[in-house]
């Protein structure tokens, strides 16, 4: 490719810092990577690019040398050469879903991400290789990294964790960017989360209800006895201290809602049923019961 139409389409005049060439050839680089374009055509206008570009260098390096060496004109030896500060690599997002459990206890999770690596090509002040068979000159390349991380205790749904340093890569070996995590929890079918208190539903028989029992339930901590009262009317809250979330100083509390399952119970021609359900009637209720030759009591 000859210089003046390198120039043209990297859009700089000739006379540009070497800076200035190196983040056009950059730019240029990219757009023709083989990893980002995989026609025919873009192949062949990156390896012209490459050629040229280190052609290029090398002569204006060739030229810097004789103006030190003849001292034809002051020369600063930092002149035109990395004048400006590398430009850091960028954010990288991505989501994770987790458990209820795992969101309130913590957990460890792995996140599978597309990301601009540095190469090993790359010296200590991040110049890379032209000749490269990996990024191909650029210092970069995109590959997918799994990361794990550790999930703190008590993370809500919607917030998000920020790794340092372990999103896309710098330019010129700058700084990498950061891996923000968005965090989704997924609703669970026994927990129901209210401020940084936990429900739960128990569901307890009518004999139970009338008798009261002693009786485990989950919990997110796990499973621990709870008391039922004698008598104890459906929706009633149970509470079991500290066993929520932890915000704070503060530890929520987990709430049992008690329901009773009323069973539908064919008593036709069954006197001992509907005599007991007669007296519970007549003696709780002060009230008698419809007396019908069929009947369910549901």
């Amino acid at each position: 490719m000859e210089e003046k139409v390198f120039y043209k389409m990297l859009e700089i005049p000739k006379h540009c810092t070497d800076e200035e060439l190196k983040k056009a050839y950059y730019r240029a680089a990219k757009k023709y990577h083989p990893d980002f374009c995989s026609n025919e055509q873009a192949t062949k206008m990156f390896s012209d690019i490459s050629i040229t570009y280190k052609r290029i260098l090398e002569q204006r390096k060739k030229k810097f040398s004789l103006r030190k060496i003849f001292n034809a004109e002051p020369v600063d030896d930092n002149s035109e050469i990395y004048t400006n500060p590398p430009e850091p690599g960028t954010d990288i997002h991505t989501n994770i879903n987790m458990s209820l459990k795992d969101s309130i206890l913590g957990s460890r999770q792995r996140v599978l991400i597309y990301r601009t690596s540095r190469c090993g090509c790359t010296n200590k002040n991040g110049e890379p290789d032209i000749n490269c068979p990996v990024c191909y000159g650029l210092g970069t390349y995109k590959k997918n990294v799994n990361i794990d991380i550790n999930t703190p205790a008590n993370i809500r749904d919607g917030q998000t964790l920020k790794l340092t340093g372990k999103g896309n890569a710098g330019d010129y070996g700058a700084v990498n960017g950061d891996l923000i995590i968005h965090v989704t929890v997924i609703p669970d079918k026994t927990f129901f989360v209210k401020n940084n208190d936990i429900y739960i539903k128990k569901t307890i028989t009518f004999p139970e209800a009338v008798l009261g029992l002693r009786t485990n339930v989950p919990t997110i901590y796990g499973d621990t006895e709870i008391t039922i009262p004698p008598g104890i009317k459906p929706r009633t809250k149970i509470r079991i201290p500290e066993m929520g979330i932890v915000n704070g100083s503060e530890k929520g509390d987990e709430y049992a809602v008690i329901y009773v399952d009323i069973p539908k119970i064919d008593i036709t021609g069954d006197d001992k049923v509907y005599k007991a359900l007669q007296f519970i009637q007549k003696n709780v209720y002060n009230r008698e019961l419809p007396i019908l030759d069929k009947c369910v009591i549901s």
